[in-house]
């Protein structure tokens, strides 16, 4: 068996794990119960919010070394430190749909519970957010197993909050 082979199959077997895991896991986490701190992000027209805790560092958009066979919404690797982290198209990963990647777009690095990179067109203030005082969202309002929850905007949008953990699950993650 060839080296090319080797490495064939051991993707193929790293998304079968992939997809056992997301069999097991649960549908949605659950949100947080006290008042967080997120930081505002938002992809095009689409706001989000990320708990504070999970950033390490926000960055300028640099050039990505692509990621081959990856899925189409990992944009490539960043070098960061002695880390790789994979670089996920938020665009593309929740609103189907590929954003095109700007040089004024930033990179939201998170170092919990993996370590990934999130591409954005632009990141705002950091809002304290009380899940107690805030309306439920009427039954059947989609939403990705990556979001969280939903929060109202003072514009009368939405903002949604991210699970870090199910936007990178599928992303090739390399602790040195």
């Amino acid at each position: 068996m060839s080296a090319a082979e080797i490495l064939d199959q051991i993707r193929r077997l790293e998304r079968e794990v992939l997809e056992l895991r997301r069999r097991v896991a649960p549908a949605r986490e659950a949100p947080p119960l006290h008042p967080f701190a997120a930081l505002q992000i938002s992809v095009e027209d689409a706001q989000f919010l990320l708990p504070v805790t999970h950033v390490r560092e926000v960055v300028r958009m640099p050039w990505l070394a692509p990621i081959p066979g990856a899925p189409p919404w990992l944009l490539g690797n960043l070098r960061y430190g002695e880390r790789s982290l994979p670089v996920v198209d938020l665009g593309r990963r929740l609103l189907s749909r590929a954003a095109p990647v700007r040089a004024d777009d930033a990179l939201v690095v998170v170092d919990r519970p993996s370590w990934c990179a999130i591409a954005v067109t632009e990141v705002g203030d950091v809002a304290w957010i009380h899940p107690a005082r805030l309306p439920a969202l009427p039954p059947g309002t989609p939403l990705s197993p990556a979001i969280i929850a939903s929060f109202p905007t003072a514009e009368g949008g939405l903002a949604h909050l991210l699970s870090t953990t199910r936007l990178a699950e599928e992303g090739v993650i390399d602790e040195p």
